[in-house]
C-alpha cells in the first residue's frame, strides 16, 4: 500500500481521529511507532516512517508508543474484498487460506501489498496486543491471558510482550493503572451509537438479548463455555466499552465488535454515499441472524421477535447467573436440525427452511464465517431450500459483513427509490445500486432506518 508522507504528516499533525487505525508513524530516532491521534511532540518529518498496519511496523523493527498505544487502534480499514474476508476469517480463528480458496504464499503476497505485513505476521500482532491489553486492563491471571490471546503459556507469552513491547508482562501489569475489567473497543468517527441501538431493540431476541438506551446485551457461548457480554457506546470518546462475563478471547472481541460495526470506515463510505452514511448493525452470531432473517420472512418486526423468542424458550439452552432478562443461549444448528419446529407456531414452509439451514451449518456443508465472497456467500445460500435473494442478500450484510450486499427486491427500498410514486424493479434498483457499490449495503441500512421504513420486517 503507498501511502503518501505529506498527506500522511498532515494528519498527524491535525491528530485526525478518521485516519486513526489507518496509518502509524515509526519514529527513525526512538524506534518507536505512533498513531496518528498521539499527542506527543511530533517528530522532524524527515525522522518518520509511514506504515499502513501495526503489523508493518513492527515487522520493521519499531515498538508501539506508551502513550497512544497502537494496541487499542481500530483495526486497518478498507483494502481489497479479498483482504477483508481474510480478516473476517483470522477473526473467527478459522483456516484462512482453505477458506477464502487462495493459497498461503498469495495471500502474504497481497496482505504486504496492502497491509504491509504477512498473514503470521498480521495474526501475532493481534494476539499480542490483545494479550497486551488484557494484561493491562483486566485483573486476570497471566496464564489466563496466555491462554484467552493463543499462547501456548506464560512462558511463550512474556517472550512475545517482551519482544514487542520492550517490557515484561509483570512490568506492564506493575505499571498500570487499578484496571476495571471494561475493554475500550476503538472505532473511527462518527458513530450513531442511538439509531445502531434502536435498530437491535427493536429485533432483540427475548432471553438472549436485552437492549435500552445505553447499551447491549446477551447471552454468548465461546468454545462450547457460556458467558454473556455487555457493550455500551461511551458518551463523549470514540469507543465502545466491553465488559466480558466469563473469559475474554479475542473472537470474543472480534465478534463483540461486528455488532456495532466498529471498523467500518465512515470517512470512505461518505464519499460514495454522502454524509449520511451510517453503520450496518452486525451479528454476534451469523447462525442466529440467519435463523432470524428466516423467521422475518412475510411478518413484521414484532412478529418475528415473538416467534425468535418461541424458538429460544422452546429449543434453547438455559443460562444461569446472568439475570431474568439474559435466560436462554441461542439453540445450536444441530439443536434445529431435526427440531419440531411447528410446535411454536411456526409455519410448515418455514420451519422446513430452518432445519435445513441448520443441518447444513451443522453438517460444515455451510459455512458463516464470512470467508466465501459476496456472489459465492449468496449462492451458498440460496441453495438451502427456502432461502431466496432478499433472505440471503439480508443474512450476507449483517451477518457476513459483506458491504455490497444488496437485497434489490426489498419493499422498503423499492419504496424509497420510488419516492412516492411507482414502485421500481428490482432490475431497476440493481441499476441505480451500482453507483453504491463498494457500499450497497450501507446504502440499503441508510434507507431502512428512515422513519417510514424502520418498521418492515426485517
Amino acid at each position: 500500500m503507498s501511502l503518501d508522507a505529506a498527506v500522511c504528516y498532515a494528519a498527524a499533525l491535525r491528530h485526525d481521529a478518521r485516519l486513526d487505525g489507518c496509518i502509524f508513524a515509526g519514529v527513525v530516532t526512538t524506534g518507536v511507532y505512533c498513531r496518528p491521534i498521539c499527542r506527543v511532540r511530533p517528530p522532524r518529518r524527515e525522522n518518520v516512517r509511514w506504515f499502513p498496519s501495526a503489523a508493518a511496523a513492527e515487522v520493521a523493527g519499531f515498538r508501539p508508543c506508551r502513550r497512544c498505544r497502537p494496541e487499542t487502534a481500530p483495526p486497518p480499514a478498507g483494502g481489497s474484498p479479498l483482504v477483508s474476508r481474510v480478516l473476517r476469517v483470522l477473526g473467527a480463528g478459522g483456516d484462512v487460506p482453505a477458506r477464502v480458496g487462495v493459497p498461503a504464499a498469495e495471500l502474504d503476497r497481497v496482505l504486504r501489498a496492502e497491509v504491509g505485513a504477512s498473514l503470521a505476521d498480521v495474526a501475532h500482532t493481534r494476539r499480542v496486543h490483545f494479550a497486551k491489553r488484557l494484561v493491562a486492563e483486566t485483573p486476570l491471571a497471566l496464564r489466563d491471558v496466555a491462554i484467552a490471546a493463543g499462547f501456548g503459556g506464560v512462558r511463550e507469552l512474556g517472550r512475545a510482550v517482551q519482544r514487542t513491547f520492550g517490557r515484561s508482562p509483570t512490568m506492564l501489569r506493575r505499571a498500570r493503572r487499578t484496571p476495571d475489567g471494561v475493554l475500550r473497543l476503538a472505532y473511527r468517527p462518527p458513530l450513531d451509537a442511538g439509531a445502531i441501538l434502536d435498530f437491535l431493540r427493536l429485533r432483540a431476541i427475548p432471553g438472549v438479548e436485552a437492549v435500552d438506551a445505553t447499551s447491549y446485551r446477551r447471552t454468548i457461548e465461546v468454545d462450547g463455555v457460556a458467558g454473556a457480554i455487555e457493550l455500551r457506546p461511551a458518551p463523549r470518546a470514540p469507543h465502545v466499552e466491553l465488559v466480558v462475563h466469563g473469559l475474554p478471547s479475542l473472537a470474543t472481541v472480534e465478534r463483540a465488535r461486528r455488532i456495532f460495526d466498529l471498523d467500518a470506515d465512515p470517512q470512505a463510505i461518505a464519499r460514495i454515499l454522502g454524509r449520511r452514511a451510517g453503520r450496518v448493525p452486525g451479528a454476534w452470531d451469523p447462525f442466529e441472524l440467519s435463523v432470524r432473517a428466516v423467521l422475518g420472512q412475510q411478518v413484521t418486526v414484532r412478529a418475528a421477535t415473538t416467534l425468535a423468542g418461541r424458538l429460544v424458550a422452546a429449543f434453547g439452552r438455559p443460562a444461569s447467573g446472568l439475570g431474568a432478562a439474559l435466560s436462554h443461549l441461542f439453540p445450536r444448528a444441530a439443536d434445529l436440525a431435526d427440531a419440531d419446529l411447528g410446535r411454536i407456531g411456526l409455519p410448515r414452509a418455514r420451519a422446513a427452511t430452518i432445519r435445513a439451514l441448520a443441518a447444513a451449518v451443522a453438517s460444515g456443508q455451510l459455512f458463516l464465517d464470512g470467508g466465501d465472497d459476496l456472489e459465492h456467500a449468496i449462492a451458498a445460500l440460496c441453495a438451502v431450500p427456502g432461502i431466496g435473494e432478499w433472505t440471503a442478500h439480508y443474512i450476507a450484510m449483517r451477518g457476513l459483513g459483506h458491504t455490497d450486499a444488496l437485497p434489490a427486491g426489498d419493499l422498503g427500498v423499492r419504496r424509497a427509490l420510488g419516492n412516492g410514486g411507482s414502485l421500481p424493479s428490482i432490475a431497476a434498483v440493481a441499476r441505480a445500486a451500482e453507483a453504491w457499490r463498494p457500499w450497497r449495503a450501507y446504502a440499503v441500512m441508510q434507507l431502512w432506518t428512515s422513519p417510514r421504513e424502520r418498521r418492515i420486517g426485517r
